[in-house]
């Protein structure tokens, strides 16, 4: 229990043997110090903390009036209480008048339990209040300096590196002579000093330098844990131990450059998330930090960990502003460049005329401009698809080899132009992934036509195929084999990647050289396509480069499928035909009856060039009312292939309305829908509408002859029959 101090000013041991054995008698729990004299008085005042001042009022050389003006100079909340046998009514109350507490007669000392008693609970009830009003005080200037500061940290300007500096000097000129300003790195694994304060400006340039190469791992040490936990340390009076702990713990050489008297680590969580924490350290002895200051410090951080986190975010947006600037300036060139050679070359052939070789290089460089610029805006689709989530995929039970084949071959003639040798390494039995072959293609050939693109003459490109095992994992429910997988490596020998542009390797819109100067074209959109195709067959991409001028490796791990019955696929698609000339098909339409409806002249005209080079008999439609009139009045037909955006009526339309009609009318015709309209819903529309199959603009008439010949292939018995009942009912 917690034990009273009296100081008793009494010149006679009878009356202070008196006092003391009454208040003995009183059960009060106390430690009685008696004195004299004036110089004893003084002194006991002055270096000890008492509750109670008891005084005799004459003492021989020294009066209680003049205790009682000592006191209340050196002690002024003590309650003091004169204990006298001569104090008269009139000076009694001038006492009162003076600041004493009570008083009590020798002659009636029963007196003096009840006094004493009712003076303490007095005294505690004042310095209750006082405390109560001094924490209101101090509360009410904590809420203005945070408003204050708010209002600061607001109006601030949003550049990082500014803030942070302001935010550490603040807090540290409102709480505490020194601050450290710690924040969490980009990549999750450091903590990292970003600004600090120290009240004494000598030691602040020597700190910052100490500062500068410290390094905490964000599971780590004391201060990690304060991030992680999100709960703040508070060593008002910290032992050298536990400073010693916690230099060892941390790594903080410049620990040892504080006296520290008293410390305060406190979490920066804004949104939902730790980002950092904020660290103060008083060096004043005998001022320590109290709760109080913790609480308002953990609101300053708050406060201050809402600016950081909007200053971060101003200046993502200003970088993605940034990108976004380059990348339609970039896109504004990629499209612009293959259109002046196309635009460049038809008008020279048009007002011109050249011998054979000379047109066939101009009609060569058209189609390849063409070409790249269809791939561009195909890019710019998937992006497109991508950002909406509407990217989809058409899954099946796929053999890697021949898909990877397939995009080696596409590249080799890039590759053998620049003399780069390029190897396919693979083992010989693989086994199946779950996947879409044509985006699989895609993502393979996106790779191999960075590795060709960056890689000087002479250099090499090397594909790898192979089955690994991860031996760590143990899931066994599911219906891949989560301990087996599929890797796919793409390694060049070109430009490498520099160390600090390869955690965005993969960032939509990013481009190491966004340069006007640039010696590489493209938007920068190829290798983001490959992370979230790869992603999208729960599979994982990673890229690896030694550096500048030393090569790039990038990485694909796809989930093994388990062995099962084959599964048909349910969709055809065109891209999964290898390249073919169209040309080489001269009979593989023969006699097939088509119908082309679009309103485009030029596309009509080149479709029915297409067809009947391949053999096909052909009509064609400007419109959705002609195309129904040609298929209802004339022969039947084998194929309808149909735009879909047309004026007044459109595909979607025409093909339902052909549904209606009776096999016997070409209600059961094949339908082919050829389109701008690309995106996956698109696709969906058209097989929901009754087409087998949707091709996108701009057609390439190999995929368009291959997709014919795959579907009268699949359904020659059923046109075979459809047509020998026509023929039944003509008669």
């Amino acid at each position: 229990m917690f034990m009273l101090r009296f100081l008793l000013l009494e010149d006679s041991t009878l009356d202070a043997d008196l006092i003391h054995a009454v208040l003995l008698e009183g059960e009060l729990e106390y430690e009685l110090v008696r004195v004299q004299t004036k110089d004893d008085f003084v002194s006991a005042i002055a270096d000890h903390c008492f509750d109670l001042i008891l005084a005799d009022y004459s003492l021989p050389a020294f009066d209680g009036f003049s205790a009682l003006k000592l006191a209340r100079l050196q002690c002024p909340d003590i309650p003091f209480i004169f204990v006298s046998g001569t104090l008269g009514e009139e000076v009694a109350v001038e006492m009162l008048k003076s600041g004493a507490t009570d008083y009590v007669i020798k002659q009636r000392l029963e007196r003096l339990v009840p006094s004493v008693q009712r003076a303490l609970k007095e005294a505690e009830e004042r310095n209750a209040r006082k405390l109560a009003e001094a924490r209101l005080v101090n509360y009410i200037n904590h809420l203005q300096m945070l408003a204050e500061t708010s209002r600061y940290f607001a109006e601030t300007i949003l550049d990082l590196p500014t803030l942070l500096n302001i935010v550490c000097r603040k807090i540290g000129e409102l709480i505490g002579e020194v601050c450290f300003l710690q924040l969490i790195s980009d990549d999750g694994q450091w903590l990292q000093i970003q600004a600090i304060y120290h009240s004494n400006s000598e030691l602040l340039n020597s700190l910052q330098e100490l500062a500068s190469t410290c390094l905490i791992r964000v599971n780590e040490g004391i201060s990690a844990q304060v991030v992680q936990t999100k709960q703040s340390l508070f060593l008002p009076h910290p032992t050298i131990a536990e400073l010693r702990n916690l230099a060892i713990n941390e790594d903080f050489p410049y620990l040892e450059k504080f006296n520290i008297n008293s410390l305060m680590i406190v979490p920066l969580y804004v949104r939902e998330r730790s980002i950092g924490s904020l660290c103060l350290i008083r060096e004043t002895p005998d001022k320590a930090y109290t709760i109080d200051e913790q609480i308002f410090l953990q609101d300053l951080a708050d406060r201050a960990a809402l600016a950081i986190d909007n200053a971060r975010l101003y200046q993502k947006s200003q970088e993605a502003n940034k990108t976004k600037d380059e990348f339609l300036a970039m896109l504004s060139h990629e499209l612009r460049s293959p259109l002046n050679a196309i635009i460049g070359w038809l008008s020279l052939l048009r007002s011109r005329k050249f011998d054979a070789a000379t047109t066939t290089r101009a009609l060569e460089t058209v189609e390849r401009n063409a070409r790249t610029q269809a791939r561009l805006i195909e890019d710019l689709l998937d992006v497109s698809r991508i950002l909406q989530g509407k990217l989809r995929l058409t899954l099946r039970p796929v053999t890697l080899l021949p898909i990877i084949e397939t995009a080696v071959e596409t590249v080799r003639p890039t590759a053998e132009a620049k003399n780069i040798h390029l190897q396919l390494i693979h083992e010989p039995e693989i086994g199946k992934v779950l996947g879409d072959s044509e985006r699989l293609q895609q993502v393979v050939g996106n790779l191999l036509n960075n590795a060709v693109k960056f890689t000087p003459n002479g250099g090499r490109v090397q594909v790898e195929l192979s089955l690994q095992v991860n031996h760590n994992s143990i899931a066994q429910t599911s219906s891949f084999v989560e301990e087996q997988f599929v890797q796919i490596i793409v390694r060049d020998s070109g430009q490498g990647i520099k160390p600090e542009f390869l955690p965005y390797v993969f960032d939509r819109f990013r481009q190491a050289d966004s340069s006007i100067t640039r010696t590489h074209g493209g938007l920068g959109l190829g290798l983001a396509i490959v992370r979230h195709l790869v992603e999208l067959h729960n599979g994982s991409v990673a890229a690896d480069s030694a550096g500048e001028g030393k090569g790039a490796t990038f990485i694909i791990k796809l989930p093994l499928l388990t062995p099962k019955p084959e599964i048909k696929p349910t969709q055809i698609n065109p891209r999964e035909v290898a390249n073919l000339d169209p040309f080489n098909y001269s009979t593989s339409l023969n006699q097939l009856r088509i119908l082309i409806v679009d309103d485009d002249a030029d596309a009509r005209l080149l479709l029915l060039s297409i067809l009947e080079e391949c053999g096909a008999k052909v009509v064609a439609a400007a419109s959705a009312s002609e195309g129904l009139s040609h298929l209802i009045n004339s022969d039947s037909f084998d194929l309808l292939i149909s735009d879909i955006g047309m004026p007044g009526e459109d595909g979607y339309t025409l093909l339902r309305r052909v549904r209606s009609l009776k096999p016997q009318q070409g209600g059961q015709i094949l339908a082919i829908a050829l389109t701008a309209y690309a995106r996956e819903e698109d696709r969906q529309a058209a097989f929901s509408a009754g087409f087998q199959s949707h091709l996108a603009k701009p057609i390439d008439p190999t995929q368009l002859i291959s997709l014919i010949v795959d579907l009268v292939h699949q359904t020659s018995n059923d046109i075979a029959e459809d047509r020998r009942q026509k023929a039944e009912g003509r008669r």
